[in-house]
Order: C-alpha cells, then structure tokens, then sequence
C-alpha cells in the first residue's frame, strides 16, 4: 500500500505542471511571468524566473521518472530511486519557495493567481503523499 502512496506522490505534480499553464501571477502562465522577469535584468527577478522553470522542471522530469519506472522491465533499485526522487523533490520546493518569496517580497499575494494555487497544492499534496508512503525502514 505505501508503494501505491508513493506514485501518488509522483502524478500529483500533475498539478504543478497544470497550474504552470495557467495563470500564476499578474495574469500571466509560468513561462509567460518567466521570460517576462528576465527580461527587468535584475537579480531578485531574475532568480524568480529561475525558480519558475526549477519548479516546473523539477515536476515534469519527476513524473516521467514514475512512468519510465512503472513501464520499465528492469527493476531500479530502491535506492536509486530514492536519491532521484529526493533530488527532483527538493530541486522543486526550493524553486517554489524561491520564486514565490521574490514574487511577493516585489508584490503582494493579490499578485497571485490560481495557478500559483494549483502549484502550491500540487507540492504540498506531493510530500503528503511522500510522507504517508515513506518506509520506515
């Protein structure tokens, strides 16, 4: 029952690359608010679009990792996939954290749309998830 828990965790991230493609802050999609911060040339925005692709990033290479695991003939070793799990899992989070403190240290939360929502839920329901699936072992 913990293994099934933990692809859920996996295709939960659905969620983030959902609300990636919907409007997260000012109006406007992830890749829309990504390119737009880097084109003000300064560091507190240029590290928010960076955050903004992490995250992304982090989320659909994570779910592709679940699929080719589940699909794949060979077995991955549990440790391994942990590591790559963790890595993806944190690389996602700190993108999250990072880019949304710079969002609303510049803005405030009216600048946040629903797709933000989508990507924090998404994470959130994500380490739940990990959480309730983890082996205690």
């Amino acid at each position: 029952m913990k293994k099934v828990f933990k692809i859920i965790s996996k295709f939960v991230l659905i969620l983030v690359i959902f609300g990636f493609l919907q409007p997260v802050a000012c109006n406007m999609k992830g890749f829309q608010l990504a390119e737009t911060l880097l084109k003000y040339e300064q560091p507190n925005y240029t590290v928010a679009a960076l955050g903004l692709y992490l995250t992304f990033f982090a989320a659909v290479i994570s779910l592709v990792c679940a699929i080719v695991i589940l699909l794949s003939k060979h077995k991955i070793s549990d440790e391994r996939e942990k590591k790559i799990d963790s890595g993806l899992f944190v690389v996602g989070i700190a993108g999250i954290i990072i880019t949304f403190i710079c969002i609303i240290s510049e803005f405030n939360f009216d600048a946040l749309n629903y797709g933000s929502y989508l990507i924090i839920s998404g994470w959130i329901l994500s380490l739940i998830f990990r959480i309730i699936g983890k082996d205690n072992s």
